[in-house]
């Protein structure tokens, strides 16, 4: 059933509405490629319409996008990616994919024969057909990586391998904040960002209907907290002397048997009696 026939979306049936969509996608994906191909050929001709520079102006003038858009498009269309376009042509994968592909297989090292180029082009379209555009961003990531790897000469690989692949630098601030900044190797960063991804996930709507209030970097944050406290609940979490980590909490007798709100640790920070318990929750206690 075509897509653009014309009957109001309220008379199909739920089978035909989703058959509609999927045939949607299918023929944008479908005009997409096909205007790459048609910008790929005016380009090659050289024949941007006259009072525009070049073919990336005229694009941004004629169709209403802007410069860097009109310049990914040049590129996307001028690149060697045939594959890519294969697949757009057929409608199996999106305008994403293509700019992600493109983008990604625009750096390949020079040293990279034209063999590895295809089954790498012909791998990222596999996954693109099957995935989003975030997922084949993440597999560009690592081919890159890969391919940084692999170019660096013999000699350096020694010094390489010296050099720090994660760093992680703390403080705390005056406002008691853990205040933190690094930056780790692809493999780490993909598996920390395979367990963010789903904790930080927006919490469902509230009975009211209020979606989740909080803020993408909110949600990270959230998640980082979680991670750290199913990192300290690991049974197999490095000990010290054979015991769990230690916090020493300070609190006075006469406090004690008035129901302290506050304890102090030892470094003189103070904490509140419900996060206390919440921290302490599975912990040895020896007064």
């Amino acid at each position: 059933m075509s897509p653009t026939a014309k009957i109001p979306a309220w008379q199909l049936s739920d089978r035909e509405l989703t058959e509609h969509l999927v045939a949607a996608q299918q023929q944008q994906n479908t005009a997409y490629a096909w205007q790459l191909e048609v910008i790929r050929e005016v380009e090659s001709r050289g024949i941007a319409p006259e009072g525009h520079p070049s073919t990336a102006v005229f694009l941004a003038t004629a169709l209403h996008v802007t410069p860097r858009e009109a310049r990914a498009r040049v590129a996307q269309a001028t690149a060697e990616v045939p594959l890519t376009r294969k697949a757009a042509s057929a409608g199996d994968v999106t305008a994403q994919h293509v700019a992600v592909i493109a983008e990604g297989l625009a750096a390949a090292p020079d040293w990279l024969t034209p063999e590895d180029y295809t089954v790498a082009e012909d791998m990222l379209v596999a996954l693109a057909v099957q995935a989003d555009h975030a997922t084949v961003r993440r597999a560009v990531r690592r081919l890159r990586a890969y391919w940084d790897h692999e170019g660096t000469p013999p000699a350096d690989h020694a010094e390489a391998s010296a050099r720090p692949w994660r760093e992680f630098r703390y403080h705390w601030t005056r406002g008691g904040r853990f205040h933190f900044t690094g930056n780790v190797d692809p493999e780490t960063g993909t598996v920390l960002e395979q367990l963010l991804v789903p904790l930080a996930a927006p919490d469902p709507a509230d009975p009211s209907g209020a979606p989740d209030p909080r803020t993408t970097a909110e949600r990270h944050g959230d998640a980082i907290a979680a991670i750290a406290d199913l990192a300290a609940r690991a049974p197999d979490l490095p000990v010290k002397a054979g015991e769990r980590a230690v916090a020493t909490v300070t609190v006075a007798l006469t406090d004690l048997q008035a129901a302290a709100k506050t304890v102090f640790l030892d470094d003189h920070t103070p904490l509140p009696i419900a996060d206390l318990r919440r921290l302490l929750c599975d912990a040895k206690i020896y007064p």
